[in-house]
């Protein structure tokens, strides 16, 4: 379980609005500009940059076209998972 979940019923507007993002970023006690959110469609793309967050998306659902807002697009998560880990 996320240490923080924010749930459609805990928010007035929903992607693309940042407030989904901007709730969790408080919630964790972080700085929006030193999250990344990891999406895979372009109204979650467009939340994250909207929130000033680093977005990197996969292409699991969408056309890399449509997420091309992201920072970084990538087929798998597996691709940009190793660069979330701790101390990068």
């Amino acid at each position: 379980m996320p240490e923080v979940l924010v749930t459609a019923d805990q928010i007035v507007r929903g992607k693309p609005a940042p407030d989904p993002f901007l709730l969790a970023a408080e919630r964790l006690g972080a700085d929006p500009a030193e999250c990344v959110v990891l999406e895979d469609a372009p109204a979650g793309v467009a939340a994250g940059r909207a929130a000033g967050m680093a977005v990197w998306a996969v292409t699991t659902t969408h056309d890399p076209e449509d997420l091309r807002a992201a920072d970084r697009v990538a087929r798998h998560l597996a691709e940009l998972v190793p660069e979330l880990a701790p101390g990068r």
